[in-house]
């Protein structure tokens, strides 16, 4: 975790130490250890005028070709957009070469700490009409404290804007195709979205989850195609969010770490994992340590492998994963 420039300090030892201190870990231990490694926009910025591996581009795509690291971590809740202009670059060569990205999607106790910025008042891509005929705006993003604020940073829909080539294209000013993007939302949205989704009976961007074909699933409106995402943004669960951008784009994957150790889950995984369109892109994970706040490793796994059974549980913990971590450098 690069936590540089979440405005709460220096870190007590550098980022790029602690980097090289995992690459140093990989290396001695290459078939037991997959480090991600960090990305963050402002690091990008910050270093993209100067060279080789002072230049923080140049040095991570390095230990990424060379297998030094596995894969990529966002973590937008530190204060920026998966969709930031400055990954732009580190996207292409992730797409070109099937490279896996694992980004964080819950609200949780690690967000930006510094000031609210001015521009961050409005979305600086979706839109909506406030009135009918009158021209769209951007969505007002109102939170005041950061807690609150960052979600805005980890919101699901942000993925919709990176991987749909025209609201990219709208935003960076040129076009490019992101839609293959292989990338884990992590966390599943949090438990408290999942409960929010059994919650509500009345509207349908919470009832969106069935066991249709995707052709026929994909002619109806759902939560990427909404009339107006304002209403999506504020309203809708984000686990229907995500279970539609698992449907609508080939690479789109979701884990849930930290969040099995609620039982009350473990139905709706089972049926989320019956469902042809996503059982494919759900992968096992604990989030040790932070959960073990709530339960041991041993109890999770004994747990959620009781309750699937061997078939379901092989599928998250040993299919899926291996098809998600394979790079066009290193096949599972």
């Amino acid at each position: 975790m690069d936590m540089d420039y979440m405005g709460a300090g220096k870190a007590v030892k550098p980022y790029l130490e602690q980097l090289n201190e995992l690459k140093i870990m990989k290396v001695n231990n290459k078939d037991s250890i997959l480090p991600f490694l960090f990305l963050d926009p402002r690091r990008l910025k910050a270093t993209k005028e100067l060279s080789g591996n002072d230049n923080y581009e140049i040095h991570a795509k390095e230990l990424l070709s060379n297998m030094k690291f596995d894969g990529i971590k966002l973590y937008p809740a530190l204060g920026y957009y998966p969709f930031d202009k400055e990954l732009m670059s580190m996207y292409e060569f992730a797409q070109e070469n099937q490279i896996p990205i694992i980004s964080h999607c819950i609200a949780g106790t690690v967000y930006y700490r510094g000031t609210k910025q001015k521009e961050w008042d409005n979305h600086p891509i979706l839109k909506y009409t406030r009135k009918k005929d009158e021209p769209q705006i951007p969505i007002p993003l109102p939170q005041t404290s950061n807690y609150r604020f960052t979600t805005n940073f980890t919101h699901p829909l942000n993925y919709h804007c990176l991987l749909n080539k025209d609201l990219l294209k709208e935003y960076i000013g040129y076009e490019l195709d992101l839609s293959n993007l292989k990338i884990c939302i992590a966390h599943f949205g949090g438990e408290e979205e999942w409960a929010k989704y059994m919650a509500d009976s009345w509207n349908n961007y919470n009832k969106n989850i069935n066991h249709e074909c995707k052709e026929d699933y994909l002619k109806k409106n759902n939560t990427l195609t909404h009339g107006n995402q304002r209403t999506i943004w504020w309203n809708a669960s984000w686990l229907s969010i995500i279970y539609d951008l698992m449907v609508t784009y080939e690479n789109v994957y979701a884990d849930v770490s930290f969040i099995l150790f609620n039982q009350e889950l473990f139905p709706m995984l089972k049926y989320l994992l019956e469902d042809e369109k996503v059982k494919n892109k759900i992968l096992f994970g604990t989030d040790y340590y932070v959960v073990s706040q709530k339960n041991t490793e041993k109890e999770l796994y004994h747990n959620l492998r009781g309750y699937l059974g061997k078939e379901l549980f092989d599928l998250i913990s040993h299919d899926n994963p291996k098809n998600f971590l394979s790079t066009k450098m290193k096949q599972y």
